[in-house]
């Protein structure tokens, strides 16, 4: 991954964290957490264990949860919202060219 996409993210979490707190905003940090696990493993599964099929299906959780993460990151920051549609829009174009 661009280190790029991972700084914006970054800002883009802490856009949700600095007024909430960890507290506050619970379901923010821990869908942000998953979708950084699944985030790895979209690169492990292809590629260090060859398994295309699973990658599929990982990949599509994976945008299901890049989805929820940035409709839960809207209610928080509007701003943060349009910084995870970065990642939203890069693993939606990964999704068609990997099925094209």
């Amino acid at each position: 991954m661009c280190i790029k996409l991972l700084v914006v993210m970054t800002v883009a979490a802490w856009f949700v964290w600095r007024p909430l707190g960890f507290k506050a905003a619970a379901i923010p940090p821990t869908l942000f957490t998953v979708h950084l696990v699944l985030n790895v493993a979209w690169s492990w599964i292809p590629f260090g264990m060859y398994q295309p099929g699973w990658a599929f299906v990982e990949i599509v959780i994976f945008w299901l949860t890049i989805l929820a993460t940035t409709g839960t990151f809207f209610q928080c920051s509007q701003f943060a919202d349009w910084l995870l549609v970065l990642n939203l829009a890069r693993v939606s174009f990964a999704i068609w060219w990997t099925n094209v």
